[in-house]
Protein backbone atom coordinates (compact mmCIF):
# COMPACT_ATOMS: atom_id res chain seq x y z
CA UNK A 1 0.00 0.00 0.00
CA UNK A 2 1.56 3.45 -0.66
CA UNK A 3 1.93 5.37 1.97
CA UNK A 4 1.79 9.32 0.65
CA UNK A 5 -1.15 10.34 -1.54
CA UNK A 6 1.45 12.19 -3.88
CA UNK A 7 3.83 14.87 -3.26
CA UNK A 8 3.85 18.89 -3.20
CA UNK A 9 7.18 20.39 -4.61
CA UNK A 10 8.15 24.45 -4.14
CA UNK A 11 10.29 25.61 -7.17
CA UNK A 12 12.33 28.21 -8.17
CA UNK A 13 13.95 29.53 -11.34
CA UNK A 14 15.97 32.61 -11.87
CA UNK A 15 17.67 33.73 -14.92
CA UNK A 16 20.82 34.71 -13.21
CA UNK A 17 20.62 34.51 -9.15
CA UNK A 18 21.91 31.76 -7.57
CA UNK A 19 19.73 29.84 -5.58
CA UNK A 20 21.23 27.82 -2.92
CA UNK A 21 21.03 30.12 0.04
CA UNK A 22 17.05 29.20 -0.39
CA UNK A 23 17.66 26.19 1.78
CA UNK A 24 18.45 28.28 4.87
CA UNK A 25 16.03 30.97 3.87
CA UNK A 26 13.14 28.83 3.68
CA UNK A 27 14.15 26.23 6.49
CA UNK A 28 13.66 23.32 3.76
CA UNK A 29 15.86 20.57 2.50
CA UNK A 30 17.34 20.76 -1.47
CA UNK A 31 16.16 18.32 -3.52
CA UNK A 32 17.96 19.54 -6.51
CA UNK A 33 19.91 22.72 -7.45
CA UNK A 34 21.90 24.58 -9.99
CA UNK A 35 23.17 27.46 -11.09
CA UNK A 36 23.35 29.59 -14.21
CA UNK A 37 26.51 28.92 -16.19
CA UNK A 38 27.22 25.54 -14.67
CA UNK A 39 27.77 22.83 -16.38
CA UNK A 40 24.55 20.55 -17.01
CA UNK A 41 24.37 17.04 -15.34
CA UNK A 42 21.43 14.68 -14.33
CA UNK A 43 19.92 14.30 -11.29
CA UNK A 44 22.73 11.18 -10.18
CA UNK A 45 25.85 13.49 -11.15
CA UNK A 46 26.79 12.11 -14.89
CA UNK A 47 27.32 15.17 -17.10
CA UNK A 48 25.02 16.06 -19.92
CA UNK A 49 26.59 18.37 -22.71
CA UNK A 50 26.05 22.36 -22.22
CA UNK A 51 25.57 24.30 -19.25
CA UNK A 52 22.63 25.50 -17.45
CA UNK A 53 20.53 28.91 -18.91
CA UNK A 54 19.49 29.63 -15.48
CA UNK A 55 19.10 28.93 -11.87
CA UNK A 56 17.03 26.41 -10.07
CA UNK A 57 16.04 25.13 -6.66
CA UNK A 58 13.17 22.38 -5.02
CA UNK A 59 12.03 20.91 -2.04
CA UNK A 60 9.97 18.10 -1.62
CA UNK A 61 7.24 17.72 0.87
CA UNK A 62 5.84 14.31 0.96
CA UNK A 63 1.66 14.04 1.72
CA UNK A 64 1.06 11.59 3.53
CA UNK A 65 -2.20 9.80 3.66
CA UNK A 66 -3.33 11.02 6.80
CA UNK A 67 -2.92 14.53 5.31
CA UNK A 68 -4.77 16.64 2.37
CA UNK A 69 -3.82 18.58 -0.61
CA UNK A 70 -5.18 21.76 1.15
CA UNK A 71 -3.49 21.72 4.15
CA UNK A 72 0.13 20.79 2.49
CA UNK A 73 -0.45 23.45 0.17
CA UNK A 74 -1.51 25.99 3.23
CA UNK A 75 1.61 25.00 4.70
CA UNK A 76 4.14 25.12 1.56
CA UNK A 77 2.23 29.16 1.42
CA UNK A 78 2.61 29.64 4.89
CA UNK A 79 6.69 28.78 4.72
CA UNK A 80 6.57 31.10 1.38
CA UNK A 81 4.95 34.14 3.34
CA UNK A 82 7.61 34.02 5.87
CA UNK A 83 9.92 34.88 3.25
CA UNK A 84 8.05 37.64 1.28
CA UNK A 85 10.91 39.76 0.72
CA UNK A 86 13.45 37.37 -0.86
CA UNK A 87 9.89 36.30 -2.86
CA UNK A 88 9.37 39.60 -3.68
CA UNK A 89 12.74 40.22 -5.02
CA UNK A 90 12.86 36.90 -7.22
CA UNK A 91 10.04 37.64 -8.78
CA UNK A 92 10.88 41.26 -9.55
CA UNK A 93 14.30 40.17 -11.19
CA UNK A 94 12.65 37.67 -13.28
CA UNK A 95 12.41 34.57 -11.48
CA UNK A 96 9.55 32.50 -10.94
CA UNK A 97 8.03 30.35 -8.21
CA UNK A 98 5.59 27.64 -8.31
CA UNK A 99 4.00 25.34 -5.58
CA UNK A 100 3.98 21.97 -7.86
CA UNK A 101 1.42 19.53 -6.42
CA UNK A 102 2.36 15.70 -8.06
CA UNK A 103 -0.24 13.36 -7.63
CA UNK A 104 -0.66 9.53 -9.01
CA UNK A 105 -3.86 8.26 -11.09
CA UNK A 106 -4.37 5.16 -9.66
CA UNK A 107 -6.62 6.27 -7.27
CA UNK A 108 -9.06 8.83 -5.88
CA UNK A 109 -7.64 11.73 -4.04
CA UNK A 110 -8.35 15.28 -3.84
CA UNK A 111 -8.72 17.67 -1.33
CA UNK A 112 -9.86 21.53 -1.66
CA UNK A 113 -7.48 24.23 -1.72
CA UNK A 114 -9.69 27.46 -0.23
CA UNK A 115 -9.43 30.60 -2.09
CA UNK A 116 -8.28 32.35 0.44
CA UNK A 117 -4.85 30.36 0.19
CA UNK A 118 -5.29 30.86 -4.11
CA UNK A 119 -5.34 34.99 -3.13
CA UNK A 120 -2.13 34.41 -0.96
CA UNK A 121 -0.58 32.72 -3.66
CA UNK A 122 -1.48 35.32 -6.18
CA UNK A 123 -0.71 37.96 -4.09
CA UNK A 124 3.16 36.23 -3.50
CA UNK A 125 3.11 35.71 -7.16
CA UNK A 126 3.61 32.11 -6.64
CA UNK A 127 1.58 30.01 -9.59
CA UNK A 128 0.29 26.28 -8.81
CA UNK A 129 0.81 23.32 -11.02
CA UNK A 130 -0.92 20.14 -10.59
CA UNK A 131 0.42 16.89 -12.35
CA UNK A 132 -1.03 13.41 -12.65
CA UNK A 133 0.51 10.68 -13.35
CA UNK A 134 -1.58 7.29 -13.71
CA UNK A 135 -0.24 4.23 -12.57
CA UNK A 136 2.65 6.37 -10.84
Amino acid sequence: MVEDIGFLCIRFRHPSKDLSFLSGELNLNCNRCWTVGNPRQTPKGDPLPGKYIDSYWYSRIDIPRSDNLGNQTLRAIEILEKSKATIIDIKSTGGAIEIYLQLPGAENNGGVIKSENLKKLSELGVDLAIEVFPDM
